[in-house]
């Protein structure tokens, strides 16, 4: 479909060889990471890659600015997959994309914005014995990136508390944690897709509890929201009806041990 301003967006299966053209045009992009092009192709081999309205694009010289993690996983994985493909995109735009983490902590599409956030969340709380920095934040952002696209991959719908960061800062540090990724994502996925019955009932308990509680908001409520998803991403608890909290400190402990093994919190 041809837009007003002349680019041209689709819904389109992506082939290896196809991504493989796109891909001989890719210049000037960040270096790829390895562990988001295994992951996502992860996924796209047990058939859980989901086509996401944040596309892969093309500008008018054919240059790719954005998705090479996506296409790079589409090679490696030898799969074929649905993609929203921009195409006729003015080059300057590569520029509001792609700044990196070098130039901003937030970048101007979604994925890596959300990313930084939920490191922004973990650094908040695991440096509580000082403000954290741009620094910190860009050490948690290479640290919990995997995790983070795994979660992207499953499901990149917001969906308010189900999606905030806080769950989603909870969801990596439990993977990190040596949790079951596959079902953590099954989890977020269900969760912010709102399949309920596809919920084990810790979860849905959860959603119970969401439904009461009041709207997200302050420091308190983000570290209860944290400490709950803690719980509910736990497959050792999926049976669990009823999610009671009597302290967030055990949760915000066991974050800080996490990153600590890291070695980011040494000298700090």
């Amino acid at each position: 479909m041809m837009l007003a301003n002349g680019w041209y967006v689709d819904v389109a299966e992506v082939t290896p060889a196809s991504a493989t053209e796109m891909l001989e045009k890719n210049d000037g992009n960040r270096s790829a990471r390895r562990s988001a092009v295994a992951n996502y192709a992860s996924l796209m081999d047990a058939g859980k890659w989901m086509c996401s309205p944040d596309g892969i694009i093309i500008g008018k010289s054919g240059r790719l600015l954005q998705g090479q993690h996506r296409l790079m996983a589409v090679v490696a994985s030898g799969c074929t997959v649905q993609m929203v493909i921009w195409r006729g995109v003015d080059e300057d735009v590569f520029h509001v994309l792609d700044r990196g983490l070098k130039r901003s902590l937030f970048d101007a599409i979604g994925e890596e914005r959300r990313l930084t956030e939920a490191a922004a969340f973990i650094a908040r709380y695991s440096f509580s014995n000082r403000v954290f920095t741009d620094e910190d934040v860009r050490d948690i952002v290479a640290l919990i990136a995997p995790e983070h696209d795994m979660l992207m991959a499953a499901s990149t719908t917001s969906a308010k508390k189900m999606s905030a960061s806080p769950v989603r800062a909870a969801a990596c540090i439990m993977m990190m944690s040596g949790y079951d990724k596959e079902y953590i994502c099954d989890v977020y996925q269900s969760l912010v897709l709102r399949r309920l019955g596809d919920l084990p009932p810790v979860a849905q308990a959860f959603v119970s509890w969401s439904m009461k509680a009041p709207k997200l908001g302050g420091a308190a409520a983000q570290l209860d929201l944290f400490a709950r998803a803690t719980v509910f991403f736990n497959p050792e608890r999926r049976e669990q009806t009823r999610i009671q909290i009597n302290s967030n400190q055990g949760a915000i402990d066991h974050m800080r041990k996490i990153i600590g093994f890291a070695g980011l919190l040494k000298g700090r």
